[in-house]
């Protein structure tokens, strides 16, 4: 780095003496301050011109250390969720035409800075055009509104919960007399319904709705999902579906479209049958474990055992990822390699780890299949893949880089995948471990030049180092993900490496090798032979989860804004991605993120997309609702999200919630809510509200009342447009007075985007 007294600068520009020639005539002694304004502006350039240097010097080493292939995935995908939060669509030659000027700009300018910004830029606009090609492509029709229909489609997705009921996700045949139809519908049938399987196309009367939004401003966007799956609509049957024998008329487009995808189908009834085959050989619990862990299927695992995974740290497991998938290939590769080493004569000619290489991509690329493909599972089947082949190559395979080609693979084809927690959190946690990995055998010459050189020594130091690596792993893994973790789910395992340290010795060891054994010996009719040693020891699982469920907290966390996620997720890119010192830049992210989670505020009420469902958060930490026993399931999640307990005692609800057959009445002081049933008293509602909550269509409601007077009305249309609505309660003071203002949050803006339509 150069000295100040290396920089040589000329002499004060002419501006600058001009001013001092004007100053000097002024009373006070202006040449005091002359000298301070030159010596300022010498000083902030000196520090400019060192600032420059030192952060090209730092680029110049990420570049030489090849470090801006890992920074790709990450432009292009903050490309993707640019696009995702557009407030409108953009035109579709927009961005492909910045992207293009960018990297000529970047092509002709020759500074480092320079061109590293215009770079940045042109993968920013290329990410926004994946998004925007990606979008183009579907052509999801949507339901706008609540109906009673008979529907007729063909099962493509069968899952039986554990409540006895089972949800289907139909390939859609018919609606009554529509002309257009939705691609899918997700419907629930009833306890008692007969069970239907892969193929089988069904009818049956079924309220039909727009798939869910978030249930509160923030929160997980089911309907953003279900858009880019295909399903328009969900609901439940009214009565009991029946077998269709023949196909409605006027189906050929239909037809055509299941005929296309009928490998998809016959996928999904391996599926099945898969689940069929685990349910008949071990009990409840244990095979819905093992459901969840060979085809994907979690809908069977009852509300207690997922309870006490989440609590435990090890809900993990069910999520089909790395984890399982190189658990499947360590197998396939460990069993050839030990097969292969018994026939040295096969061993001499032929390299057995490519043999094995290729053989585990093999088993890898069946079980993506039999799982389902969920996000994760393609993540982690794309970075095995790639580790397999750099094997067979003979090329390093455990690198960032190999991470970041897998990420531009999934974001290339998928860009959606980039909002969803699995791709995040699995991402994360790869990230964050292979870096570590990286430091770690940076320095293992030295660390096995200082191992001990006797056979005991080295077989303790071998124990040691896994004993450290079990140990290492989920307490990365879980400091990496726990971010996002409260984000989407708002809570964290306290005590989630306890349990792993204890859990994953049997997962890796006996449960996913059990699971593959007896995936292969299905075929004979043999699955026992290995199903029976797997339940048990998924039994222990579950032991362990509980015990350590019970000694730790909830570890609640609540709402965690979005502001915080970006920084703290800045931070982690910088710290595993970075190899100059401008990793050290992580600090200032970690940082202001802690900063933004402690000024963050909860709301003061919150209102459901439905309308019919009204959260008052009290002060003491309780929440008070409108409907005591309506959407159990948004009621679940609004207080995870304020870090709630249940509702308070009847005496204090009574105190904050009145109801008869017109409404109720919420309130607390400085603000009060009405949720009409009828319009008997809307003028007696109008004056006594801050915020009137009406189901249907009023457009006319409190217009009788001064602007000032009026409160904010939240109709059927705001709550279609808008979906879920936060209440922030704010008293100002004016002239003297009190005024009452709020602040209404909802969880979409009506941007006119197609997955909002």
């Amino acid at each position: 780095m150069r000295k100040r007294d290396q920089i040589k600068f000329e002499s004060p520009p002419q501006d600058a003496q001009q001013d001092s020639a004007a100053d000097a005539k002024r009373p006070w002694d202006a040449g005091k301050l002359v000298a301070v304004r030159i010596r300022f502006r010498y000083a902030l350039g000196w520090r400019y011109l060192l600032a420059a240097e030192w952060l090209q010097r730092q680029l110049l080493h990420e570049q030489a250390h090849r470090g801006g292939f890992l920074w790709v995935p990450v432009l292009i995908g903050s490309g993707s969720l640019l696009y995702f939060h557009l407030p409108r669509e953009p035109l579709s030659w927009a961005f492909p035409m910045a992207a293009v000027a960018f990297a000529l700009l970047a092509r002709w300018r020759r500074g480092a800075v320079s061109r590293v910004l215009f770079v940045s830029l042109a993968l920013i606009a290329l990410g926004v055009s994946l998004a925007q090609w990606r979008v183009s492509r579907l052509a999801t029709i949507t339901l706008k509104s609540s109906v009673v229909a008979i529907v007729t489609g063909q099962v493509v997705r069968a899952e039986l919960r554990a409540d006895g009921r089972a949800r289907y996700t139909l390939r859609v045949h018919a609606i009554d007399d529509w002309k257009e139809l939705p691609q899918k519908v997700r419907l629930t049938s009833r306890k008692d319904s007969r069970p239907y399987d892969i193929g089988d196309v069904i009818a049956g009367r079924a309220r039909l709705g727009p798939p869910p939004g978030p249930a509160l401003p923030g929160g997980y966007d089911f309907r953003f999902f279900a858009w880019f799956d295909g399903i328009g609509g969900s609901g439940f049957f009214l009565g009991h579906p029946e077998r269709s024998v023949t196909p409605e008329p006027g189906v050929a487009a239909v037809a055509a479209a299941a005929a296309a995808g009928g490998i998809s189908l016959k996928i999904n009834a391996l599926r099945h049958q898969i689940t069929h085959i685990l349910r008949q050989a071990l009990p409840a619990q244990s095979a819905s474990l093992a459901a969840a862990l060979i085809v994907g299927d979690r809908s069977g695992i009852d509300e207690a055992t997922n309870e006490a995974l989440r609590r435990s740290g090890l809900a993990h497991i069910l999520a089909i990822s790395g984890l399982h998938m190189a658990l499947v290939s360590v197998t396939v590769i460990g069993l050839v390699r030990l097969i292969g080493a018994f026939h040295m004569e096969f061993a001499q000619r032929h390299s057995l780890k490519k043999w094995a290489g290729g053989l585990g991509l093999v088993f890898a690329s069946a079980y993506l299949l039999v799982s389902g493909a969920n996000v994760s599972a393609q993540r982690a089947y794309v970075m095995v893949a790639i580790m397999l082949v750099a094997v067979i190559l003979d090329r390093r395979a455990l690198t960032m880089r190999n991470v970041a080609l897998a990420a531009l693979v999934v974001l290339a084809f998928a860009p959606e995948a980039l909002m969803h927690p699995g791709f995040q959190m699995s991402f994360a946690a790869v990230a964050a471990l292979v870096s570590t990995f990286e430091i770690l055998s940076a320095k293992s010459a030295e660390r096995d030049a200082g191992a001990p050189k006797t056979p005991a020594g080295v077989y303790w130091f071998r124990i040691c180092r896994y004993l450290f690596g079990l140990a290492a792993v989920p307490l990365i893994a879980g400091l990496s993900t726990g971010l996002f973790a409260a984000y989407h789910f708002y809570r964290i395992a306290p005590l989630g490496l306890l349990a792993n340290l204890l859990a994953m010795p049997i997962v890796s060891v006996l449960v996913m090798p059990l699971a593959l054994m007896s995936t292969v010996l299905m075929p004979f009719g043999l699955e026992q032979i290995a199903l029976v040693p797997m339940g048990l020891a998924l039994q222990c699982v579950v032991a362990i989860a509980q015990w350590v469920s019970n000694l730790s907290t909830a570890g609640s966390t609540g709402y965690v804004p979005k502001t915080a996620l970006v920084l703290g997720s800045l931070g982690l890119m910088i710290a595993t991605l970075c190899r100059s010192q401008l990793k050290w830049a992580c600090i200032a992210c970690f940082a202001l993120s802690v900063l933004v989670l402690l000024d963050r505020r909860m709301p003061d009420a919150i209102i459901s997309e439905s309308g019919r469902q009204i959260g008052l958060l009290l002060e003491d930490g309780s929440m008070v609702l409108a409907k005591p026993d309506a959407e159990k399931f948004t009621t679940r999640l609004w207080r995870e999200a304020t870090a709630r307990t249940d509702e308070s005692t009847p005496s204090k609800a009574a105190t904050h919630r009145s109801c008869d057959r017109f409404g109720c009445v919420l309130q607390k002081p400085g603000l009060v809510i009405v949720q009409l049933r009828s319009t008997a008293r809307l003028s007696l509602d109008c004056r006594l509200a801050d915020i009137l909550v009406v189901p249907y269509s009023v457009p006319w409601a409190c217009q009788f009342l001064p602007v000032n007077k009026r409160p904010i009305v939240i109709d059927a249309q705001s709550l279609r447009s808008g979906g879920a609505h936060s209440i922030y309660a704010q008293a100002m003071a004016d002239n003297g007075q009190d005024e009452k203002r709020f602040s209404v949050q909802p969880a979409r803006r009506d941007s006119g985007r197609l997955w909002q339509n």
